[in-house]
């Protein structure tokens, strides 16, 4: 038997531990990809502003480049 898990229960930290070790030593990463591939990787439903937040800490404290490349009102409300 299978246990189904849901998307939003997978561990975020773990997938953005994932993009950074993928990404260390090349080009920066951008903030928009990054916020991005974690909801494809794991059906979050945090905030992006919350995602942006955790790429940010993660990456200094990794040493990965980041380029902020959002829109100061790309996270806004509607």
């Amino acid at each position: 038997m299978r246990i189904k898990v849901a998307p939003e229960l997978c561990n975020v930290a773990a997938a953005a531990d994932e993009i950074m070790s993928e990404a260390k030593g090349k080009a920066p990463l951008s903030v928009i990809l990054t916020v991005s591939r974690l909801r494809q990787k794991t059906g979050s439903m945090r905030s992006d502003a919350d995602l942006e937040a955790l790429v940010a800490k993660m990456a200094a404290a990794r040493g990965v480049a980041l380029v902020m490349d959002r829109k100061a009102d790309q996270f806004a409300p509607g």
